[in-house]
C-alpha cells in the first residue's frame, strides 16, 4: 500500500538557499522527497492487481484452500487470458481438486498462448496422463523435453509411467487390429522414448499392417532403429524384410531374410518368406528349398504349401501344384490366395468344374480389386 503523503506546506514558507543565501520554497522539495521515498528503495510497495491476487491464490493453495485458489485464478484469467503463471497455477489447483480434464484445458491453453513455455507442456503431460489421455500426455512430455531437456528429470517418474501406458495401449490396439489407433500412439512413444526398442518394433508392425504403401519407408526406419540397439533381433530382421518385400525391394528383402535366418535358422516362417521373395525373382530351385525347409520345421504352415503350388504352376506343372495346394485347403480354408491358385491349376488341367468352384470361393472371400478382376476374367473364360 502506498504511504500517505505529509501535508504540503504553504508556499509562503521559505528557507535560506545554502549557496545563494536566498530563500527557496520548501514544499516542492518535500513533495519530491516523499515521492522518491514512496517509489524508491526506501519503501517497497505491496503487489497490486493480478499479482496480488496471484500471490493470494498461491497462499490459498498452499493452505489447502483449493476451491478459493481456483476462484481467484479464474478471476485473474478472465481479466488477463494470456497470464501464463495464473494458468499454470490453475492447472495445478484443478489437479489437486481431481478435475484433471479441466486441468488439461488450462495447460493446453497455456501451450497455445505460450508455445515456448516448457513448464506448460510438462504440466499438460502430467494432467493428460491423469485424465487418461495417453497420446496427448506423450506428445506434451516430448515437447516439454525438447524445449527444456533438463526439466525432464523432475517428471521422470510420470514420464516412465506414461511411456509404459502408451506401449501397452499401442500393443492392445494392434492385437485387436485397430492399426489406425496404434500408429499415432506408438509414434508418440518413440518420440518421447527413442531408446524404447519395443515401441519401434510395434510401430513398424503397425505401419506394415496398415496396408498403406506410404507408411512402408517409416516402417523400415522403425525396424532399423531396433536393429541399431539390438543387432541380434531376428524378428526385427524378418519384419524388415517384409517391409522391403512390400516396397518391391526384393534384393533388400532377401538380404534381410538371410540375416534373420543367420540369427535363427529354425524359424519356419522366415524360410517361407525367403522362398516367396526368391520365387518373385524366379529363382525356382532356391525357392523350392526354402519352402521345403519351412515345411520340415512346421508341417502346418499353409503358406509354404501355397508357395510350392505357385512355384509348380509357374513351372508348368499344374498336377504337382494341385497336390500341394490341396494340402493347404484344411489348414487355410479362408485364404483367397489358395483358391485363386487352385482355380488356375484346375483350369490348366481342364477340370472346369473344380476350377469354377475354387474361383467362386475365391470371389466370395472379397479379395483385393486387382485380384478380383483376374478371378472374374478367368471364371468367364471357363464359361466359354
Amino acid at each position: 500500500m502506498r504511504r500517505p503523503l505529509a501535508p504540503i506546506p504553504h508556499p509562503s514558507s521559505f528557507i535560506p538557499h545554502p549557496l545563494t543565501g536566498t530563500r527557496s520554497p520548501t514544499w516542492p522539495l518535500l513533495l519530491l522527497f516523499l515521492l522518491l521515498l514512496a517509489f524508491g528503495g526506501g519503501c517497497r510497495r505491496q503487489p497490486e492487481g493480478s499479482e496480488a491476487q496471484l500471490e493470494q491464490a498461491r497462499q490459498s493453495l498452499e493452505a489447502g484452500q483449493v476451491d478459493e485458489a481456483i476462484t481467484r485464478l479464474e478471476t485473474i484469467i478472465a481479466q488477463e487470458p494470456n497470464h501464463l503463471e495464473a494458468r499454470l497455477l490453475l492447472g495445478e489447483a484443478l489437479g489437486k481438486a481431481g478435475r484433471w480434464s479441466e486441468a488439461v484445458e488450462q495447460y493446453q491453453a497455456a501451450t497455445v498462448l505460450h508455445p515456448d513455455a516448457a513448464e506448460a507442456f510438462y504440466g499438460l503431460g502430467r494432467a493428460a496422463f491423469q485424465a487418461d489421455q495417453i497420446e496427448k500426455a506423450l506428445t506434451a512430455f516430448a515437447q516439454g523435453a525438447r524445449l527444456d531437456p533438463d526439466g525432464r528429470d523432475a517428471y521422470a517418474d510420470a514420464i516412465a509411467q506414461v511411456v509404459q501406458a502408451g506401449l501397452e495401449a499401442g500393443e492392445s490396439y494392434l492385437s485387436k487390429g485397430e492399426v489406425a489407433s496404434a500408429i499415432p500412439l506408438l509414434q508418440a512413444v518413440t518420440l518421447l522414448a527413442p531408446d524404447q526398442t519395443r515401441a519401434h518394433f510395434l510401430l513398424g508392425n503397425a505401419l506394415v499392417q496398415s496396408g498403406d504403401p506410404a507408411n512402408l519407408p517409416q516402417a523400415v526406419e522403425a525396424y532399423q532403429q531396433v536393429l541399431k540397439q539390438e543387432p541380434d533381433n531376428a524378428a526385427a530382421q524378418t519384419n524388415l524384410g517384409v517391409a522391403y518385400y512390400q516396397m518391391g525391394k526384393l534384393d533388400e528383402a532377401i538380404a534381410a531374410y538371410r540375416d534373420a535366418l543367420a540369427l535363427d535358422p529354425e524359424d519356419a516362417e522366415t524360410h517361407y518368406l525367403l522362398g516367396a521373395a526368391l520365387l518373385q525373382m524366379e529363382q525356382f530351385e532356391e525357392a523350392r528349398q526354402e519352402f521345403e525347409t519351412a515345411l520340415a520345421q512346421d508341417a502346418q504352415l499353409a503358406p509354404a504349401y501355397i508357395g510350392l503350388g505357385n512355384l509348380y504352376l509357374l513351372q508348368g506343372d499344374p498336377k504337382q501344384a494341385v497336390t500341394y495346394l490341396e494340402q493347404a485347403r484344411p489348414l487355410a480354408p479362408n485364404s483367397p490366395e489358395l483358391y485363386f491358385a487352385l482355380g488356375q491349376a484346375y483350369a490348366q488341367l481342364g477340370q472346369k468344374e473344380e476350377a469354377r468352384s475354387a474361383l467362386q470361393q475365391f470371389l466370395a472371400l472379397n479379395p483385393p480389386q486387382m485380384w478380383r478382376e483376374q478371378g472374374e476374367k478367368l471364371l468367364q473364360e471357363l464359361e466359354k
